[in-house]
């Protein structure tokens, strides 16, 4: 009973997030922490524990850049198992699922011609 118990835990927690990134217009960079991730629409794969935070930065040709930091929240599945597995706080607040940006056209911000 107790292994069952200890599976069904295992299973519903989570030790990290996996979130979508869109912007309008489309086609945006993406850096999380400085490092490039990739375009929007994007689905990024990010670790749910309390010990790391997510700057974001978003920017497209001729369009004012948006830096910022990724909201968490609660994960109530992973705290709820954490107390009887691993220590709750640590896997238990992460980023958010779904993040849209919207850009402002701004001609400071064009490189090309």
């Amino acid at each position: 009973m107790k292994k069952s118990i200890l599976a069904i835990l295992l299973i519903t927690m989570s030790c990290s997030t996996t979130m979508k990134i869109t912007s309008q217009p489309e086609k945006a960079r993406i850096f999380i922490n400085e490092k490039y991730e990739g375009e929007t629409p994007l689905q990024v794969t990010k670790s749910d524990s309390i010990l790391n935070h997510y700057q974001i930065r978003i920017s497209k040709d001729c369009h004012k850049p948006i830096n910022g930091e990724i909201e968490k929240e609660l994960k109530i599945g992973a705290f709820i198992g954490g107390l009887f597995v691993f220590i709750p706080w640590v896997w238990g607040y992460g980023p958010t699922e779904d993040h849209h940006f919207l850009l402002e056209p701004d001609k400071k911000f064009c490189t090309s011609n």
